[in-house]
């Protein structure tokens, strides 16, 4: 009854259909560091009681829909470095336990629903790494329990009403290392719990100069990290609607001019 398989730093290219089938007592499958292109539709099926998937460090180029229907106790599916572009409708569908997501250091542009279709357990999604410039509206909508969102390192311009609708669960929001310039009035409105905002190094030196209360709603927020986004001012009330900021990071900006209650919260 073998439960854990390694072959992880191989030349396997191929998984073949009916390969896994006899491995229905097996928790976690570990095949990182290979040359796997893709994956044939239900070549997991069998896997009845796997918990950990790790397909790191391939070539992966797509995920067609219903790839891992079948592994209903999945928890962890590791995809990074590989080079992911094309998420196929219902891709992940069929993994009603997953919690950690992680695709980080793929080629990935948009966040879809049709793509997170399914993922209702999900707590952790890691996108870092990636070209993601559009969040589509009502994306996140299967997504009722997500915890922390990793989206470092790619190329969203603006927060608007729509890139965090119901993302009513998140504690931890990592936008860091993009190309934020705009945090539009209502964007956070669904993020009262919210408890660590970073949005280092971006353009959001406008949003701090002229918006009163750019980050209002966010009544939970205990940690905002603005570093290196070039704020030459602070304006009125610019952090107005924060009642439990207890850390505030602004290093690394050219800030001169600090207005009168610029930090009332």
């Amino acid at each position: 009854k073998l439960t854990h398989l390694t072959l992880n730093s191989n030349q396997i290219s191929v998984i073949e259909q009916g390969s896994l089938n006899n491995l229905t007592f097996l928790e976690t499958l570990k095949m990182n560091k290979n040359k796997l292109t893709e994956m044939p539709q239900l070549v997991f099926s069998q896997l009845k009681n796997l918990k950990t998937l790790d397909l790191m460090r391939n070539k992966i180029r797509n995920i067609k829909g219903l790839t891992f229907q079948g592994l209903n106790k999945l928890q962890v599916l590791k995809l990074q470095r590989n080079n992911i572009a094309i998420l196929k409708d219902g891709a992940f569908w069929g993994l009603p336990s997953l919690t950690n997501l992680l695709m980080d250091h793929n080629k990935i542009v948009n966040i879809t629903q049709a793509w997170l279709f399914g993922l209702k357990m999900l707590k952790t999604l890691s996108l870092s790494y990636n070209k993601i410039s559009r969040v589509e509206q009502g994306a996140w909508e299967p997504c009722k329990h997500l915890a922390k969102l990793n989206l470092t390192h790619n190329k969203l311009t603006a927060i608007t009403e729509i890139t965090l609708a119901q993302l009513t669960t998140l504690d931890t929001l990592l936008l860091d290392h993009n190309q934020i310039s705009r945090v539009d009035e209502g964007a956070f409105r669904d993020q009262e719990d919210l408890n660590i905002l970073e949005l280092n190094s971006n353009q959001i030196s406008w949003t701090m100069e002229d918006v009163s209360g750019a980050f209002r709603g966010l009544t939970g927020l205990t940690k905002l990290s603005l570093k290196n986004n070039a704020v030459r001012s602070i304006a009125v009330h610019a952090f107005a609607g924060l009642p439990h900021l207890r850390q505030l990071h602004l290093e690394d900006n050219d800030i001169t001019l600090i207005q009168e209650n610029a930090f009332e919260t």
